[in-house]
């Protein structure tokens, strides 16, 4: 699961940093990769989309923010003696892999 967490666009609109989170995080740096790949690609069809004059360039960044979340609300369920699956786990579980 890819979420996008925050879009940043520069006044003069030159370029967008995309923050995008992605469950489950061993999947991260693929992910990253691939969408950085395909910046161009995605350029050209928010231009067709958003009828800009300037297409901001697209710089697409991993958003830790969702994982260390996680991570302390797992240790605070460990700490309290309460178990609760990570969400890597719970992916896994939802998606039926």
């Amino acid at each position: 699961m890819i979420s996008v967490t925050q879009v940043t666009v520069a006044a003069d609109l030159s370029e967008a940093v995309i923050l995008i989170s992605v469950m489950p995080a061993k999947h991260a740096q693929l992910t990253l990769r691939g969408l950085q790949s395909a910046a161009t690609h995605l350029r050209g069809e928010l231009g067709r989309t958003a009828r800009l004059r300037h297409q901001p360039r697209l710089t697409f960044k991993l958003d830790d923010s969702m994982r260390h979340a996680a991570e302390a609300m797992a240790a605070i369920m460990q700490v309290s003696g309460t178990e609760r699956p990570s969400p890597d786990q719970t992916q896994t579980e939802d998606s039926g892999s």
